[in-house]
């Protein structure tokens, strides 16, 4: 899972140099697995050093049921990126259990939402609301245009993916 993870970053750092792209931070989904592994960490970083690019330029999205259990093993695993320099983010687009306790929250840079479960979702309301306020990114992911207003009220600044209205 480490050496996949790192040839996803090799990969995302190569394709954002061909299609000279000027967007910053590059989101890059991780697995499960990926907190799994002690070297994942030293892995990555040797991944984007091969690359023009430095880890402060990458966002590691790890899924929402690998920190939902928030066991030490996951939040040491997580510390080694962050001192590593790569922000790391919550995919909360399938689940939504993970607390954002204190030290959880200082290590995180963004949350990724499904816009759709809002809506139906006060979990997933409350996940935005507590992330916004503690400086988190909220990034809404499918939503419609027309929703602007409501999602900004909760604290999403960003959108992927966004659906029109018409």
């Amino acid at each position: 899972p480490a050496t996949w993870l790192a040839a996803r970053l090799e990969d995302a750092a190569a394709g954002a140099g061909l299609l000279d792209m000027m967007a910053r931070p590059i989101h890059v989904p991780a697995p499960l697995a990926a907190l799994a592994h002690a070297n994942t960490a030293l892995a990555c970083d040797a991944a984007v050093r091969r690359t023009q690019l430095c880890p402060q330029e990458f966002v590691i999205e790890l899924q929402d049921a690998a920190l939902a259990a928030s066991s030490a093993d996951c939040v040491a695993r997580v510390e080694g990126l962050r001192r590593r320099g790569f922000r790391v983010g919550l995919d909360a687009r399938t689940s939504w259990s993970t607390s954002l306790c204190s030290n959880l929250r200082l290590m995180l840079d963004s949350v990724r939402i499904s816009a759709p479960t809002l809506d139906t979702e006060p979990d997933v309301q409350d996940l935005a609301e507590v992330a916004h306020a503690a400086g988190l990114s909220v990034i809404a992911d499918k939503a419609r245009w027309q929703d602007a207003y409501w999602l900004g009220q909760l604290g999403v600044e960003y959108g992927v993916q966004l659906k029109a209205d018409a």
